[in-house]
């Protein structure tokens, strides 16, 4: 499968996509976690250290590093959510942009 996998984060409006380049280390270096069957998670809450009342956002990378999944969640990942608070939008939209900066995601 080829990686031109195209999400749109709905947040901000971006499409986003795997980078040509991306290895596997650099996932793990990012903070990445792999799942037992291959794929590659990233969670993290939108909101101050400690709190864990904050929404979350989630992307998942398949195994073959071709297909791309991103959400935002309530604080317990059970539940998709729109992000209203400008703050979580913020946070997300950094996140997402330091993911470009270390060529894991591409801005399309």
């Amino acid at each position: 499968m080829s990686k031109n996998n195209t999400v749109t984060f709905e947040t901000n409006g971006k499409n986003y996509a795997i980078h040509p380049q991306v290895k596997k280390y650099g996932l793990k270096d990012f903070g990445f976690v792999e799942s037992s069957p291959g794929k590659y998670r990233f969670e993290r809450h939108l909101g101050q250290r400690a709190d864990t009342n904050a929404p979350m956002l989630k992307l998942a990378i398949s195994h073959e590093l071709s297909r791309l999944k991103i959400s935002t969640t309530s604080a317990n990942g059970l539940k998709k959510i729109k992000l209203s608070q400008t703050d979580h939008i913020e946070y997300a939209d950094s996140l997402l942009s330091e993911m470009v900066e270390e060529e894991i995601l591409i801005e399309k």
